[in-house]
C-alpha cells in the first residue's frame, strides 16, 4: 500500500506527534495528581485526541468550500478541465465526509477494542 518512504514518512510522522505528549507527561509527575506514568500518559493522548476533534468541523468546512471553489472555477473552462475539476471537488468531498467518519467512530472503536482487551 505504502512504498518504504511513505512508511517511513508516517511512522516519523507518528512519533514526532506523540513523543512530546509522552515527554510532557512524564514531566508532570510532581505537579500531578496522576500516580502512574501510563495514566498520566493516556491522558495526554486524550488531550491531543480532544484537540483533534476540535479542529475537525473547521478543517471538513474548509475543505468543502475549497471543493466548491475548485467546481466552480472548472466551470468556466473547457469540458476536458470541467470533467477534472468536478472529479477533484468530489475527491475533495468524499475524502473530507470519510475523516469526519473516522473522527466521529474512533471514540467508540477504541473504546470497544479497549474493553475486549482488558477482559
Amino acid at each position: 500500500m505504502f512504498s518504504t518512504g511513505g512508511r517511513l514518512l508516517i511512522t516519523a510522522a507518528l512519533v514526532f506527534a506523540i513523543f512530546p505528549m509522552l515527554c510532557l507527561a512524564a514531566e508532570d509527575a510532581g505537579r500531578s495528581k496522576l500516580s502512574d506514568f501510563s495514566e498520566r500518559a493516556v491522558w495526554r493522548l486524550g488531550e491531543l485526541a480532544e484537540y483533534v476533534r476540535s479542529l475537525t468541523a473547521p478543517i471538513v468546512l474548509a475543505v468543502v468550500t475549497i471543493a466548491g471553489v475548485i467546481y466552480a472555477a472548472g466551470q468556466a473552462f473547457d469540458a476536458n478541465t470541467r470533467k477534472k475539476a468536478q472529479e477533484w471537488s468530489m475527491s475533495l468531498i468524499t475524502g473530507a465526509l470519510i475523516g469526519l467518519l473516522i473522527t466521529a467512530a474512533a471514540p467508540y472503536a477504541v473504546e470497544f477494542l479497549y474493553a475486549g482487551l482488558a477482559g
